[in-house]
C-alpha cells in the first residue's frame, strides 16, 4: 500500500484548479514513489483516496488535469490501469515578476532587486512548507487503514441488526474513530470491545448504529459492560465455591 503521506509541489496550488481537481491531483501524488513521477493506481483506489464515489467523475477530472498540463494520461498501463505521469507545469511566476519590475526606474531596480527577490524566495519556502504539512495531514487523516478497517467492521455488524441500514460515508466514520483515539485516548481494541458488547445487548444493539452514537455513550456502555463482566465473574466464583464445598464434603464422608 502506498504511503498516506506525499510531497505536493506548491507551484500547483497557484493554478486555477477546482476543489475536486485538487483532491484528485493530491491523491495521485500520494501514490508516487520516491524517485519516480509515474503512478498507476486503479480507478477505484484513486477515487477512494480522493474521497469521490463516482468513478466516472474521477476519470473526467484526470482528463481535465491532463488538459491543464498537470499530468500525462495513457489508457494502457500496468495491470490494465491508466498510467499517469505527474508534471509541474511552467506557470511563469518568476518571469511575470521580472516583467512587472522592468517598468520601474532603472536606478530604483538596482537598489530593490536583491532584497525583493530574497523576500519572495523566503516567502515561497515558508508557503511551500506550510502547504506540504497541510496536505500531508489531510491525506494521512483520510487513508488511515486502521480507522477505516474498524469503520467497515462496525457497519458489517450493524447491518446484521439493521437490515435496511444504508452504506455510510466511511471517511466520516473513520474520522470519528480517529477522534476517539486521539482526543478520548481510547485504543482500537477497547473501542471494538465496547461496540461488540453493545451490539449483543438487547437494548443497546438497536441504538448504537454509528461511531458517533458509540462515542456519545461510550462511558456508559463501558461501565455497563464492566459491571456485567464483574457480575458474571462473581457468579462463576460463587458456583465454583459451592462445587468445592460439595466435593470436600464427599471426600470427608468417604474418609470416615
Amino acid at each position: 500500500m502506498a504511503s498516506p503521506f506525499s510531497i505536493f509541489p506548491v507551484e500547483l496550488l497557484q493554478l486555477k484548479l477546482t476543489e475536486t481537481e485538487l483532491r484528485v491531483l493530491i491523491a495521485l501524488y500520494s501514490f508516487r514513489a520516491k524517485n519516480t513521477e509515474t503512478v498507476w493506481p486503479s480507478l477505484p483506489n484513486l477515487a477512494d483516496r480522493a474521497g469521490i464515489k463516482d468513478h466516472t467523475r474521477v476519470s473526467k477530472i484526470t482528463r481535465r488535469l491532463a488538459e491543464k498540463g498537470c499530468l500525462e494520461k495513457k489508457k494502457s498501463g500496468y495491470k490494465g490501469n491508466n498510467l499517469y505521469r505527474l508534471i509541474v507545469p511552467d506557470i511563469g511566476v518568476e518571469s511575470t515578476n521580472l516583467d512587472e519590475s522592468a517598468n520601474l526606474d532603472e536606478s530604483t531596480n538596482s537598489t530593490l532587486d536583491k532584497p525583493t527577490n530574497t523576500t519572495l524566495d523566503e516567502s515561497s519556502k515558508l508557503n511551500k512548507h506550510t502547504n506540504e504539512q497541510t496536505i500531508e495531514h489531510t491525506i494521512a487523516k483520510k487513508v488511515d487503514p486502521m480507522n477505516l478497517s474498524l469503520a467497515t467492521y462496525l457497519f458489517q455488524q450493524i447491518k446484521k441488526i439493521a437490515k435496511s441500514a444504508k452504506e455510510p460515508n466511511y471517511e466520516k466514520w473513520a474520522d470519528t474513530i480517529r477522534l476517539m483515539r486521539q482526543e478520548d485516548h481510547l485504543e482500537l481494541s477497547r473501542i471494538r470491545a465496547v461496540f461488540d458488547w453493545a451490539n449483543q445487548d438487547g437494548f443497546w444493539k438497536t441504538n448504537i448504529l454509528s461511531p458517533t452514537k458509540l462515542r456519545k455513550h461510550f462511558a456508559q456502555l463501558e461501565a455497563k459492560m464492566n459491571q456485567e463482566v464483574s457480575h458474571g465473574t462473581h457468579q462463576q466464583h460463587a458456583s465454583q465455591s459451592r462445587k468445592d464445598a460439595v466435593s470436600g464434603s464427599s471426600r470427608s464422608d468417604w474418609a470416615i
